[in-house]
């Protein structure tokens, strides 16, 4: 099941070429002679815009049964797409823009209501996988926010505030004690400066290649308590463009670590190895509680 849109040109059709080329001169696509495929390695989010035979527009194409930050980062694109080749829309979604003009708030809520039929119907079928893992939308977004953005935030701490801090990727993973349960992580190597967000767990690595050790943040919040905190609300303009840095953290920018830091850490974790998840396998928590609420 999936979302697809289609598009018309206001004047002639643009040269093929030309707009394939277009796509190779953007971040995350993997261009051939049919496809301009998106995907974004720090969040996780992938679609596609697919040529047929002979065509000067592509049509675009993203699963539904997705997490809903899948429609949160297509729409830029779209909108930029759009833009450029100075395009209208075919858009044969229910509660979606019908044909005319594209809107970012037309696609949103057509892709929102197909992705939440599409979990209706899935889960309804029985078409999934037990256990089905999810996590809030509030904190998903936060992580998608954090993971799209966290090049640009460290490149702000550094080199506007004058931060040392690396920022991490915040990974998920299956609890193998409780594989119904996710649980958000980051991975500290060395106990380096960083920009520490609020997650699950902490993962750290003595030196490369060493047996990754394990430990709840919570459980090491009293030697962070004096660090200072960022709201994940708090937002920041690098080149011109404002950003949320999508997760509250704490900032340890110290020029070296603490002697007993990385010790501590690793008395108090368990080394074990994790299993990660791709962000595509953690759904919406309200998406999917709504749709077994109204299972048949």
């Amino acid at each position: 099941m999936s979302y697809d849109l289609f598009f018309r040109s206001r004047g002639g059709p643009p040269d093929r070429a030309g707009v394939l080329e277009w796509f190779r001169g953007r971040e995350h696509y993997k261009v051939t002679e049919s496809q301009a495929f998106y995907e974004n390695q720090a969040t996780g989010v992938y679609f596609s815009f697919d040529f047929a035979e002979d065509a000067e527009l592509p049509a675009f194409n993203v699963n539904y049964f997705r997490p809903h930050t899948f429609g949160l980062e297509a729409e830029p694109e779209l909108g930029a797409f759009v833009r450029r080749f100075d395009l209208t829309v075919d858009d044969p979604q229910s509660d979606g823009m019908g044909e005319g003009e594209y809107s970012a708030e037309g696609f949103v809520r057509g892709w929102n209501h197909g992705n939440r039929f599409a979990h209706r119907a899935m889960i309804s079928l029985g078409h999934v996988n037990e256990p089905l893992l999810t996590l809030p939308r509030a904190t998903l977004e936060g992580i998608w926010r954090w993971n799209e953005g966290r090049v640009a935030y460290g490149e702000w701490l550094n080199f506007i505030e004058m931060l040392p801090c690396f920022v991490p990727t915040v990974f998920l993973f299956q609890d193998d004690q409780d594989p119904a349960r996710v649980r958000t992580g980051v991975i500290w190597g060395e106990a380096m400066s960083i920009a520490l967000p609020e997650v699950d767990w902490l993962i750290v690595m003595e030196a490369v290649g060493a047996t990754p050790v394990v430990l709840p943040r919570a459980a090491f919040a009293e030697r962070l308590a004096g660090y200072r905190a960022v709201s994940g609300d708090t937002r920041y303009t690098l080149d011109g463009q404002e950003r949320a840095v999508g997760l509250t953290h704490q900032l340890l920018d110290y020029d070296m670590p603490p002697a007993d830091l990385l010790p501590a850490l690793l008395a108090a974790g368990e080394a074990r190895r994790v299993a990660r998840l791709h962000p595509d396998q953690v759904l919406t928590a309200e998406l999917v509680d709504e749709a077994c609420a109204n299972k048949t």
